[in-house]
């Protein structure tokens, strides 16, 4: 039963990032960089990542209290 509320509480939380921060994404897209003589060189603009907060664990793991928090911060 444990498991089973672990693995539901994991996808919930992934649907509530995908849904927050897809509408970012297209705005949010790539990176841009200036090269020493001005050119604009876009870097990653053909990627996605999918990015999971995840901090209890089971089976003796110890939890990661700021998983969530550390999520939204690389997302």
């Amino acid at each position: 039963m444990k498991r089973l509320r672990a693995l539901q509480a994991s996808i919930l939380l992934s649907m509530i990032l995908l849904i927050t921060l897809l509408p970012q994404a297209s705005t949010m897209r790539g990176i841009q960089l200036a090269s020493k003589s001005g050119e604009v060189l876009n870097l990653y603009t053909d990627y996605y990542a999918l990015v999971i907060g995840v901090g209890r664990y089971t089976n003796g793991w110890p939890d990661l209290p700021g998983a969530l928090k550390d999520s939204q911060e690389v997302a």
